[in-house]
């Protein structure tokens, strides 16, 4: 099994209205990543859903950047699509 190390470069905390808890973000680099693929990687707390359905989550789909500003991007880009209904938390945070 491979191991990946990630250092921790930045940690976001997000207030959403009607939420009794924050959401938290944090942005990292992983030098062992594809260059293709970035080596700066961002993970979130929860994931919000755009509908009361039982699927309706909606995964990020670029969890990878090429840089630290693009990574980031992406996290706050995510991150403004909240709803105070409608939020799971992500075990794998």
């Amino acid at each position: 099994m491979a191991v990946r190390s990630y250092k921790v470069l930045e940690e976001h905390i997000f207030d959403v209205e009607g939420l009794n808890h924050p959401v938290k973000g944090r942005v990292s680099l992983c030098e062992d990543l594809p260059a293709d693929v970035g080596c700066f990687y961002w993970q979130i707390s929860h994931h919000y859903k755009p509908t009361f359905e039982p699927d309706g989550k909606h995964y990020p789909s670029h969890l990878y950047g090429k840089t630290l500003e693009e990574a980031r991007d992406r996290l706050m880009t995510y991150a403004k699509n909240f709803s105070t209904e409608i939020v799971e938390v992500d075990p794998d945070y």
